[in-house]
């Protein structure tokens, strides 16, 4: 089966997901089951794994500027979480600086985790990346950014 990317649309939130590395060009839910179609077939996609091998996920907002055209810092990011593993928080700001965040999770119930991040970093336009380490299981529910606009000043290069 060729290897595809395919998009999703959440109709009723209007999100849009991207698989990659996945050889299906659609998707869909019947009940709790969820499944791949391709030129091959439909299957279903269950497992903890994929043919013995972890399954990496990421998840990456929008470009966001939380509505404030201003110079703004993120101190916090907290998640509704159930994890089981490591996993890395990344904020990437206008200027395309990333900062890596790594966070080890063992509790198997939906819990707050609260993340500290940088207080020096600030821009006007912002990215975050969840990335799973090693395939390891999790359950996002949630995120909440703590932003905090910062006075005026001209952002150096």
């Amino acid at each position: 089966m060729p290897i595809s990317t395919t998009f999703v649309l959440n109709t009723q939130t209007n999100a849009l997901s991207e698989y990659t590395k996945y050889p299906f060009n659609s998707f869909f839910k019947i009940d709790n089951n969820y499944y791949g179609v391709s030129s091959t077939g439909i299957y279903e996609l269950n497992g903890d794994d994929d043919n013995g091998q972890p399954i990496n996920a990421s998840i990456k907002t929008a470009r966001l500027d939380f509505g404030q055209q201003e110079i703004k810092n993120i101190a916090d990011i907290y998640l509704m979480i159930k994890a089981c593993g490591s996993y890395t928080i990344k904020t990437i700001s206008h200027d395309n600086r990333t900062h890596e965040y790594p966070v080890l999770d063992e509790d198997l119930q939906i819990h707050t985790k609260h993340i500290k991040l940088s207080k020096g970093v600030r821009g006007c336009h912002w990215e975050v990346i969840f990335e799973n380490a090693d395939g390891a299981h999790f359950e996002l529910h949630s995120m909440d950014l703590n932003v905090t606009p910062l006075p005026l000043r001209i952002l150096a290069k």
